[in-house]
C-alpha cells in the first residue's frame, strides 16, 4: 500500500520528488544543517542528488519531505531505511533544513507520522536511531517521544577532524501504542 501523504497539524509528509533537489542540495551544503545528521557536511551537485534519488528507490527507503500546512513550504525530511521485513525494523532519520523552523515543534510532529507510518502502515517491531551524543536537544526530543536508550557506539563518526560518539535509541511496536502522544495521522 502506497502513502502519498501522511497529515499532522502544523505539517504533513509526502514522498520525495525531483521537485526538492534544490532544495534538499541548499540544505546539505549547510555545515550547521548537516552538523547534526549521520553524515557530514558537504557540497552536493544535482547529479549526486539524482543519485540519491535512484539510491533511495533501489534500496526501498521510505522517504518523506516534511512541508509546513500553514505555507505549504517544505521545511525537512524524515525517513525509515535499513527496512528489514523479515525482522520488522529500521532505522529513522530526520532533518529539518529550514533553521527558522527549528524548535518550534515540526520535528515532534513529524517523527509522531513516521513512527505512525512505520508502526501502523508496515508493521514494523523496532525502530531505532543514532544521534551524535553532543546533540542533547534531540537526544531529549527522542526520549520525550518514548525512544529508549540502547547503547553508545564510541567515536564511531569522523567530523571536522574529530571522532563523535553515537547515542543508539529505539523504540517498540508495543511502547508506541501504549503512548498517547501519537497524532491523528490521515493517510491520503
Amino acid at each position: 500500500m502506497k502513502i502519498e501523504k501522511l497529515s499532522g497539524k502544523k505539517c504533513y509528509l509526502t514522498h520525495l520528488s525531483g521537485e526538492y533537489i534544490p532544495l534538499f542540495i541548499r540544505w546539505m551544503s549547510d555545515p550547521e544543517v548537516t552538523m547534526g545528521l549521520n553524515s557530514t557536511h558537504q557540497n552536493i551537485d544535482r547529479r549526486a542528488e539524482l543519485d540519491f534519488m535512484e539510491f533511495i528507490k533501489q534500496n526501498n527507503w521510505h522517504y518523506f519531505v516534511i512541508v509546513e500546512r500553514e505555507t505549504d513550504n517544505p521545511i525537512g525530511a524524515v525517513m525509515l531505511f535499513d527496512v528489514n521485513q523479515t525482522n520488522r525494523t529500521a532505522e529513522m532519520g530526520i532533518n529539518i533544513g529550514e533553521k527558522s523552523r527549528w524548535g518550534k515543534g515540526f520535528a515532534s510532529e513529524a517523527i509522531g507520522l513516521i513512527l505512525e507510518y512505520g508502526f501502523g502502515i508496515l508493521n514494523l517491531h523496532n525502530i531505532c536511531l543514532k544521534v551524535f551524543q553532543f546533540n542533547k536537544k534531540a537526544a531529549k526530543l527522542y526520549i520525550k517521544l518514548g525512544f529508549k536508550e540502547m547503547g553508545v557506539l564510541r567515536e564511531f563518526r569522523l567530523a571536522n577532524g574529530k571522532y563523535y560518539d553515537f547515542l543508539m535509541m529505539d523504540m517498540l511496536s508495543k511502547e508506541y501504542y501504549e503512548r498517547k502522544y501519537t497524532p491523528e495521522a490521515k493517510h491520503e
